[in-house]
């Protein structure tokens, strides 16, 4: 559910906490390498240790690259999929004194992928002769103080800046002139286009917190003050030149108090009142600015049934601003007129709330050997933000935008790991998961024209999904572990009722250490398994007279490799 007292809009499905490695007290690292099968291999490391006496560094490097899953044919190439990455991450701790530290972290990623995901064949073949790509550089600054004010009082000063250069390009027929020489294939053959996507995004923000607690009570606080600043510049190259900048600027007050009600029952209250601001131009002479208000919260009661149990119930509630449908805009001119009426109310997507009910539980059972967490949720979404498409055939434009609409998400998530021995671990997580979309106006690819839908399932949800396993520690050096993930299958849109179908995949891996070598040899889908991570429904093959069909973009099939690392201090 929403994350939204604390982290705001960027936080309406939840949050995903990651906390990287501090700089050590002691001087220690490490260096790894792999190779696996598809050109895949990859170099990093890690050193880190006192620089001073009130001053500790780390810094991590690592570069990743491979050819990727797809052969082009046409070119002759097996690599226009693969992908190229180097990030950089360095960071220095300050402690001039007990009452104050100090972080600066500096980021650097530098990703060249293809994107070459589609074939005519609906195979890891392709026939592009202008395959796309993914390319992104992003530089990142982080800074935190902390003020230890008070036993029972901290300030705290968080800000991040960022630049990112993000390219993104692909191949819309899939295919090259001269695919239909010598065979019978439909009159527009001549189509072909590339579409061409090139950002400048900068992000600016500071975060002020003050965090308490009494002494005796129990009682925790925190208050913070919240701004950020965000421009982006897109040039787009689609039957023409198309340019627009965004900006929003966001500024909030936010609080969350912890109470102890009694002995066993605690209270968690929290608020978020944000003011949103955008505004919006390009070079069809649009323009436009507005304002919102957003407010989020949390309600947590827990109770400590037993040592071993913890139950929770959570009311809490989200939002997710509104924005623009670039696309969309950039693409109005060259549609029919009934396409252009459709999208015309739609330029503008409007804020998304979402209210969450949840309970669940929390245990530790048999001396600890068992870890459980189980929770049931049912989730209102107001003014939903789905992703829709508009297929115009003459022009033959394909047009994503978010479309808003009503609908509910309800399930239930369990996650278990049992130490059944010192030598034997299994683990286990499942969820199931149903939702709704109300009402919704789409254009179906195969009747030609507008329909509206209702009580439909939401794209990309399927209603199972589990990952189980287990560890086998065959002694202190040497550990291996087995694992089953899946889904079942589910929509990939709304302009249509195809869907993805469901997968069972098999992945494995066995450690091996010697003093401070380790080594791993890993495999992931090791049956090989074709499945769909994504799909596309319409025709775009003229050798079949562009019948609609269809399309998948395929996951990984089955990959192997081995690691080596060596960690030194």
């Amino acid at each position: 559910g929403p994350q939204g007292t604390r982290f705001g809009g960027s936080a309406l499905a939840g949050m995903v906490n990651i906390r990287s490695h501090r700089p050590t007290d002691t001087f220690e690292g490490y260096v790894e390498a792999g190779a696996g099968n598809y050109g895949s291999w990859n170099l990093g490391g890690v050193v880190s240790g006192p620089l001073g006496d009130t001053v500790k560094g780390r810094i991590a490097v690592q570069q990743n690259q491979a050819d990727g899953y797809i052969d082009n044919t046409f070119l002759g190439r097996s690599d226009t999929n693969g992908y190229e990455e180097t990030s950089l991450r360095a960071t220095l701790d300050f402690d001039p004194s007990d009452d104050s530290d100090y972080s600066l972290t500096a980021f650097y990623y530098d990703g060249q992928n293809g994107y070459d995901a589609y074939s005519l064949d609906n195979n890891r073949n392709t026939l592009s002769d202008s395959p796309g790509r993914d390319f992104q550089e992003s530089l990142a600054l982080s800074g935190r103080a902390n003020w230890r004010l008070s036993d029972t009082l901290e300030l705290e000063l968080v800000g991040t800046w960022s630049d990112s250069e993000i390219d993104y390009a692909f191949d819309e027929d899939w295919s090259f002139d001269g695919l239909c020489d010598g065979t019978l294939c439909a009159p527009a053959d001549a189509f072909s286009n590339t579409d061409v996507y090139l950002r400048d995004r900068d992000e600016l923000s500071v975060d002020f917190r003050l965090l308490g607690s009494t002494d005796n009570s129990g009682l925790q606080y925190v208050v913070g003050l919240y701004a950020q600043e965000r421009d982006e510049d897109l040039y787009r190259s689609y039957y023409g030149d198309f340019n627009s900048t965004y900006a929003t600027e966001r500024q909030a007050i936010y609080g969350q108090i912890e109470v102890p009600l009694s002995d066993r029952l605690d209270l968690t209250a929290g608020l978020r009142y944000e003011q949103f601001d955008d505004s919006y131009s390009d070079s069809f002479d649009a323009r436009s600015a507005s304002d919102d208000v957003l407010h989020s919260g949390e309600m947590t009661l827990t109770y400590q049934a037993t040592d071993q149990t913890l139950l929770y119930a959570t009311l809490s509630r989200g939002d997710k601003a509104g924005g623009f449908n670039t696309s969309a805009i950039s693409n109005l001119p060259l549609l029919a007129p009934e396409f252009q009426a459709f999208l015309l109310p739609r330029l503008r997507v409007r804020t998304e709330t979402l209210l969450n009910h949840e309970v669940g539980l929390k245990g530790s059972y048999l001396d600890g050997r068992i870890d459980l967490r189980a929770a049931l949720f049912y989730m209102d979404r107001d003014d939903a933000q789905l992703e829709s498409w508009t297929l115009d055939f003459v022009p033959f434009i394909w047009t994503g935008f978010l479309d808003n609409a009503d609908g509910s998400n309800e399930g239930f998530e369990v996650d278990m790991n049992y130490r059944l021995s010192s030598r034997f671990e299994l683990f286990g997580s499942i969820g199931y998961l149903q939702t709704n979309v109300e009402e919704l106006t789409t254009f179906d690819v195969d009747l030609g024209d507008f329909v509206v839908k209702r009580d439909i399932d939401q794209a990309k949800s399927p209603e199972w999904q589990y990952n189980v396993g287990g560890k086998f520690y065959f002694s202190e050096n040497l550990a291996a572990r087995l694992e089953f993930e899946g889904r079942d299958d589910s929509r990939y849109g709304y302009y249509h009722d195809g869907g993805i179908g469901s997968y069972n995949l098999v992945n494995a891996s066995l450690n091996y250490r010697i003093g401070r070598t380790e080594l791993q040899l890993w495999g992931r889908n090791l049956t090989d398994e074709d499945y769909a991570v994504h799909g596309l429904y319409f025709g775009n093959d003229p050798r079949k007279g562009y019948i609609n069909e269809t399309y998948s973009q395929y996951g990984e099939p089955r990959v192997v490799g081995i690691m080596a690392k060596y960690l030194f201090e």
